[in-house]
């Protein structure tokens, strides 16, 4: 438990400084500076509680399956895969808009 604690707390950390920088740059906006700070605060927190999981889990899919810290962690690893694949995709978006409008005004420009 205290590996699946340390990855969780490792992605989290980074992830959160990241999204963070980006903010602070401009590059990323406040909605989803918090909801990537949300998310993240929720795996850490299911990390370091996992008996909200428990209960969660005994409440809502019945007795326990021994797999939960296999999937928990292979969730941590999905949410930072996801938040790396949307910040690349943000970043090209954003690109493609510059050299587009750029372009658009070179052609402006020549008329």
């Amino acid at each position: 438990m205290i590996i699946a604690k340390a990855i969780a707390t490792f992605f989290a950390t980074l992830v959160i400084v990241k999204v963070y920088d980006e903010f602070r740059h401009g590059r990323e906006n406040i909605i989803m500076l918090f909801f990537w700070l949300a998310t993240w605060s929720t795996v850490l927190t299911l990390a370091f509680l996992p008996g909200i999981t428990f209960w969660l889990r005994e409440n809502i899919f019945g007795p326990d399956t021994g797999l939960g810290t296999i999937f928990g962690i292979g969730l941590i690893f999905l949410l930072f895969i996801s938040y790396r694949l949307y910040i690349k995709a943000d970043r090209a978006e954003r690109k493609i808009n510059k050299i587009v409008t750029e372009l658009a005004l070179k052609d402006l420009d020549k008329d």
